[in-house]
């Protein structure tokens, strides 16, 4: 560059620093904005390694594992799913087998998913808690009052207010996969600007 042509009149020294000044000001305005975008990709990958690893990655595997028993359990004891599901009364005996499986097992899945999600709601990346979500902390908080009051001295009937919303599991696993697609884009995109 003919800095001479460019700032005609100038003297040559004068002009070779102020061309100078002006390539590191340019060089110091490129590199503050490379790092600005720097910081934010690093951002971006933590709020993603970090929605996997304390939110969808737990919420996933429980469900999985929870669909797993419950699909063996229903199998087995389709009187007991069904009496609920079609409005019949179980027996004592039915009701008593139920609520050994959901206090032993499907309970204390729900309490580790609802501390996840009350420790975690900050990583939803919707302005508020999806819909699905909202229902299945109604249904553990319904379950708690159900196990509580057929376990209290004089027994009693607790009703199942809020039953299990179906489409919990089916959300959990998609923002799984959703979120999974993108740490991977992120990762390859990590990995291919070094």
């Amino acid at each position: 560059m003919d800095f001479d042509v460019l700032f005609g009149g100038f003297d040559l020294p004068s002009t070779n620093v102020l061309g100078g000044a002006i390539l590191i000001l340019f060089s110091f305005l490129a590199n503050g904005q490379l790092n600005r975008m720097a910081d934010r990709r690093a951002a971006r990958m933590r709020f993603v390694e970090d929605q996997l690893k304390s939110l969808y990655g737990p919420l996933y595997a429980i469900t999985e594992s929870n669909q797993a028993i419950y699909d063996k359990f229903s199998t087995g004891n389709a009187e007991l799913v069904g009496g609920v599901a079609t409005g019949r009364r179980l027996t004592d005996e039915e009701s008593r087998a139920r609520d050994v499986w959901n206090s032993s097992v499907f309970q204390p899945s729900n309490r580790r998913m609802r501390e996840i999600i009350e420790t975690n709601a900050h990583l939803f990346t919707s302005k508020t808690i999806p819909q699905t979500v909202v229902e299945f902390l109604a249904h553990v908080e319904n379950w708690e009052a159900i196990l509580s009051g057929r376990s209290a001295e004089k027994e009693f009937d607790v009703f199942e207010y809020a039953p299990f919303p179906l489409s919990f599991p089916d959300y959990v696993r998609a923002e799984y996969e959703r979120v999974s697609k993108q740490h991977a884009r992120l990762v390859g995109r990590h990995r291919n600007a070094r």
